[in-house]
C-alpha cells in the first residue's frame, strides 16, 4: 500500500518525498535565504564555496517579482560561477496550448512576474543543481517555474547543462532583460545529503 505519511507508535511522525513506502525521509538543510528589502536589487548570488563535501546537491525555492517594463511576465536567469548555461530546454504551458523551448549559450530561465501586475503576484520557481560539488561531471540542473499575468499565464519545466566539470562556487538569479528584483521577493538556497 502507497501512502505519502507514516506516522509511527512512539508519537513521532515521519514525512515522505514520494508515494513510494520506504521511501527517504526528506534530508534538506536551509543554508541561506535574501529577501530584497524596500530597495529593488539587479540580481541575488549565494556563495556556496564552503558546502563541498556537505551537501550532494543544491536547492533553490524562490518566489519573485520583478520591474522589467510593463511586462505582465518576465524571466530570470541563473548564472553558475558568474558564467550562462551552455544549453538550456524548457517545455512550457500557457493555459490554452505548450511550445517547447531550446538554447544554446543561453541562461536557465525562470517565469516569475513582471512589472504589471498586482502588487501581490509572484512568480514561484524551484530550481536543483544536481552534483555540484563532483569535478568529474559537467554541472546540470533543472526547474520548475510558474507565473501569473493579467491575461497571461506560464508554467515552465526545464533542464541545463553547463560544459564545465569545475565545482560549483556561485549561483546568481538576474531579470532576462535586466530589470531589477523587486521588494519581497525571496530566494531559499538547501542543501541536499541524500
Amino acid at each position: 500500500m502507497s501512502r505519502s505519511l507514516q506516522e509511527s507508535s512512539l508519537l513521532n511522525t515521519v514525512d515522505y518525498r514520494s508515494l513510494s513506502v520506504g521511501s527517504v525521509p526528506t534530508s534538506e538543510y536551509l543554508i541561506s535565504t535574501t529577501v530584497v528589502g524596500a530597495t529593488p536589487v539587479a540580481s541575488v548570488e549565494f556563495d556556496v564555496s564552503s558546502y563541498a563535501g556537505v551537501y550532494r546537491h543544491l536547492r533553490v525555492y524562490i518566489s519573485a517579482k520583478t520591474t522589467f517594463g510593463t511586462e505582465q511576465l518576465t524571466q530570470l536567469n541563473m548564472q553558475i560561477n558568474g558564467v550562462d548555461m551552455t544549453r538550456y530546454h524548457n517545455l512550457v504551458g500557457t493555459g490554452s496550448g505548450a511550445f517547447s523551448e531550446d538554447y544554446t549559450s543561453s541562461k536557465i530561465f525562470l517565469w516569475v512576474s513582471g512589472n504589471n501586475v498586482a502588487s501581490s503576484a509572484f512568480g514561484a520557481a524551484v530550481v536543483d543543481i544536481l552534483d555540484p560539488f563532483e569535478t568529474t561531471k559537467n554541472t546540470t540542473a533543472k526547474s520548475f517555474s510558474g507565473a501569473y499575468g493579467t491575461s497571461v499565464y506560464r508554467v515552465g519545466l526545464g533542464s541545463g547543462f553547463l560544459n564545465s566539470a569545475s565545482a560549483v562556487t556561485s549561483i546568481k538569479f538576474l531579470d532576462r532583460q535586466g530589470g531589477t528584483i523587486l521588494t519581497d521577493s525571496r530566494f531559499s538556497i538547501y542543501g541536499v545529503t541524500e
